[in-house]
């Protein structure tokens, strides 16, 4: 008799999602496309400033070393959630984590509001790698969870769009807010905080994939590959790393 394979959240760093089993009886929850939403709504948040740097490089007085240290911020940030927080959404169950995901992208939304300064900046965009860090690996496990007929490639695809195409839609939107909106460092960030209200309420209509344990045991996640991928993965780091 064959034993189905539940998905871990930290799957999501070593490429297994997508090959896990979904059991039967959460073939029948609630709420993919929920999920896929809040996956590119937070997603749209971490790429929000990207258009709006033009602006505050003269207003702050910074040049490219403080915006290159902006954006490695973003990805430190990200990298500790993957790694450090993402994993409890396996304990603690997917609905809790996505909501940290949402509060730490309307906590970031609201530094920007209120920065007047480089520093104010560098915490707005630590907060925005956190909450895609965390959306990234819960939303990509939930998705596989929560897709009705088991299809991990269906779920894969969508968890990937969503990824995206909220990174995409976040600079789009920021642009054109930038070019045309008044105050647009400001008027940015209040349309995304009143957009992530609509979240809240999607979220109180997925299901839970996860039994939540009684205690919570902190196991962080490392980094890995799968051994039939490493040598893909070397040509293709190696490639990004030269480029």
């Amino acid at each position: 008799m064959a034993v189905s394979t539940p998905v871990r959240c930290g799957d999501w760093l070593d490429l297994r999602t997508g090959a896990a089993v979904v059991p039967a009886a959460i073939r029948a929850k609630r709420g993919f496309w929920v999920v896929a939403a809040i996956f590119a709504m937070v997603q749209a948040g971490g790429t929000l400033p990207i258009p709006l740097y033009v602006i505050w490089q003269p207003r702050y007085g910074f040049g490219a070393g403080v915006l290159t240290l902006i954006f490695a911020v973003y990805a430190v940030g990200t990298l500790l959630a993957l790694v450090l927080i993402s994993p409890l959404s396996d304990q603690l169950g997917r609905r809790p984590a996505l909501l940290l995901a949402i509060a730490f992208a309307a906590a970031s939304a609201v530094v920007f509001l209120l920065a007047s300064s480089i520093a104010g900046l560098l915490a707005a965009r630590f907060l925005s790698g956190i909450a895609s860090g965390i959306v990234a690996a819960t939303a990509t496990a939930a998705l596989a969870e929560l897709e009705p007929q088991g299809r991990s490639r269906r779920a894969s695809l969508t968890a990937t769009a969503g990824n995206l195409g909220g990174l995409g839609l976040g600079t789009l939107f920021a642009g054109i807010v930038a070019q045309y909106g008044h105050d647009p460092t400001k008027l940015v960030f209040w349309i995304y905080l009143a957009a992530l209200v609509p979240t809240l309420a999607g979220l109180a209509v997925v299901s839970e994939t996860v039994r939540r344990h009684d205690s919570v045991e902190w196991r962080p996640h490392g980094l890995s590959v799968p051994a039939k991928v490493r040598k893909r993965f070397a040509l293709v780091a190696g490639t990004s790393t030269t480029t």
